[in-house]
C-alpha cells in the first residue's frame, strides 16, 4: 500500500467523520456527478488497457479475467506467457528483456493485487493455486552479485546505452497444483513448492517445500504437515 510523503503528519489532510450540516448546492452536486463520471471512465479505461496488454502479450485460455492494476509486460513473444482457463490476475507478469523466460500458469489460478512475477528462466504455477496480494516471484537475481559488475550494469541502465547486461543468476521456479501462497511472501529462484502446500504470509521461499506441507519464516521452513482432508478444506 503506497504511503504519501506526509504520512506521519497527515492530520491536515484528513476529514472529520461528523454529520454534514449544510446541504450541497446545485453546482456542487453537478460537479460531484462529473467527478464520479470521470472516475468511472478512468477506471474503465484502465481495465481495458490492462486487458489489452494481456491480449497482445500472452496466450490465454477461456474465461481469463484481469483487474484494473494488472499488467502484462512481455519483452519476448506471446508464447513466453501462457495462461490456462479461468485465470484471474490482479498483478504484474513480466518477461525480462535481458533474458526472456517462459511463464506457464495453470487453470483456475488466482493472482492477487500487487503480485509480481519476474521471469528470465522459467516459472510454472499449477492449477487451482492461489497467490495472495503482495506476493513476488523471481526466478532471477535481477542484478549481478559482484559489486563492480552491478555498478557498471546500473550505470549502463541509467544511461540507456543498451549495453548487454552481465551474467545474472537464474533458475526455474516450480509451484505445484492447489498451493496457497500467503500475502507479502517471496518465492526466489530455484524454489520448488509441492502440490497442496501452504506458504505462510511474509515468508521467503528459497529451496524445496515438499507436497502437503506448511512452510513459514525467512527462509521458509516446514512447520507442519497437511492431511488431504485439511488441504481440501483450506
Amino acid at each position: 500500500m503506497p504511503l504519501d510523503r506526509h504520512h506521519a503528519f497527515a492530520l491536515g489532510e484528513t476529514v472529520a467523520l461528523k454529520s454534514r450540516k449544510t446541504v450541497p448546492g446545485g453546482a456542487e452536486r453537478f460537479l460531484r456527478k462529473i467527478v464520479q463520471r470521470v472516475r468511472s471512465l478512468i477506471h474503465t479505461m484502465e481495465i481495458e488497457e490492462a486487458a489489452e496488454s494481456f491480449r497482445s502479450g500472452s496466450i490465454q485460455g477461456t474465461g481469463c479475467r484481469v483487474g484494473h492494476s494488472a499488467w502484462c509486460a512481455n519483452f519476448g513473444g506471446k508464447e513466453h506467457i501462457t495462461l490456462g482457463r479461468n485465470v484471474i490476475c490482479k498483478g504484474v507478469l513480466r518477461i525480462e528483456k535481458w533474458r526472456p523466460g517462459t511463464l506457464v500458469i495453470g487453470d483456475d489460478v488466482y493472482l492477487g493485487d500487487d503480485t509480481l512475477i519476474s521471469c528470465a528462466d522459467r516459472v510454472e504455477i499449477g492449477a487451482l493455486t492461489m497467490i495472495a496480494h503482495g506476493v513476488q516471484i523471481f526466478d532471477n537475481d535481477s542484478h549481478p552479485l559482484d559489486p563492480l559488475s552491478r555498478e557498471r550494469d546500473y550505470l549502463a541502465l541509467l544511461s540507456g546505452s543498451g549495453a548487454p547486461r552481465p551474467e545474472i543468476s537464474h533458475a526455474p521456479v516450480v509451484i505445484g497444483d492447489h498451493v496457497w501462497i500467503g500475502m507479502n511472501s517471496m518465492v526466489l529462484k530455484g524454489a520448488v513448492i509441492g502440490a497442496g502446500s501452504i506458504v505462510a504470509a511474509g515468508s521467503v521461499v528459497t529451496g524445496e517445500i515438499p507436497p502437503m506441507s506448511v512452510a513459514a519464516g525467512v527462509p521458509a521452513r516446514i512447520i507442519a504437515a497437511l492431511q488431504p482432508a485439511q488441504a481440501a478444506s483450506s
